[in-house]
């Protein structure tokens, strides 16, 4: 089984604002027209899926799984006119405040950062200029390929296994670090692998759970960099060269 307590957070999306601007950009959603209940399904699918793989997940988000249930519940009701013949205001409005004030402190942000990576590479004459190698996922995975992406890939491929209907059953004794280990002797083998290849038909689901913790861990460790040709696809895999 795996590691007794051992859990990794995603950290691809920094809230669930994060995550829904992610759906909408996604989707090229109009961010004042949100189908809610699209919206709200694709993020439970989110939620659900983190927890089959056993990862973390931050109670703002299970506050925001709260919230699209209810808009979505009031957006089944029948329109409610007020008193003056008007209809009372939209139930999302107050979700699309908070979206577009989030997208707005986030531009803020990244221009910020921008402008202090500009001034980190200005140096003085003479000056001998240091560099430390980066642990930043983002420079050397896509912007189009998320850890979301990565994640939904192995439960399509979790939920692709057999079922096992056998009586007796043995438990697997997988530890994280082990799978790290196989991967890099496969990488020191092949170079490179697709990640359907190291799965067959008899793997069970809690290798194939402890495969996707090792690649995050390696991903983190930017030792290994994955890429996908689109959304959901195989992924390939190869080492980070330092």
């Amino acid at each position: 089984m795996i590691d007794n307590n051992y859990k990794i957070n995603l950290e691809n999306f920094q809230g669930p604002m994060d995550l829904l601007l992610y759906f909408i950009k996604r989707d090229r959603i109009d961010i004042y027209d949100i189908p809610i209940s699209k919206i709200a399904n694709d993020y439970l699918e989110y939620i659900s899926m983190m927890e089959m793989l056993d990862i973390d997940i931050g109670a703002e988000f299970i506050y925001m799984s709260t919230v699209l249930l209810q808009i979505k519940a009031r957006m089944l009701l029948p329109k409610v006119m007020g008193e003056d013949g008007e209809e009372i205001e939209d139930p999302r409005v107050d979700l699309v405040h908070r979206i577009l004030d989030y997208k707005r402190f986030k531009n803020a942000s990244k221009d910020l950062d921008s402008q202090y990576e500009s001034h980190k590479k200005k140096f003085s004459k003479g000056m001998n200029m240091k560099y430390d190698p980066s642990q930043d996922i983002s420079l050397f995975v896509s912007e189009d390929v998320k850890l979301f992406d990565l994640a939904r890939t192995f439960k399509n491929i979790l939920e692709a296994l057999p079922e096992n209907n056998e009586l007796d059953l043995v438990v697997d004794q997988i530890r994280v670090k082990d799978q790290i280990v196989y991967i890099n002797q496969v990488l020191d083998e092949k170079g490179e692998f697709m990640l359907t290849s190291l799965i067959t038909k008899e793997s069970s689901r809690i290798f194939v759970v402890g495969l996707f913790l090792a690649i995050l861990e390696m991903i983190r460790d930017n030792n290994i960099k994955f890429e996908q040709t689109k959304t959901f696809s195989d992924i390939h895999i190869s080492k980070v060269t330092k």
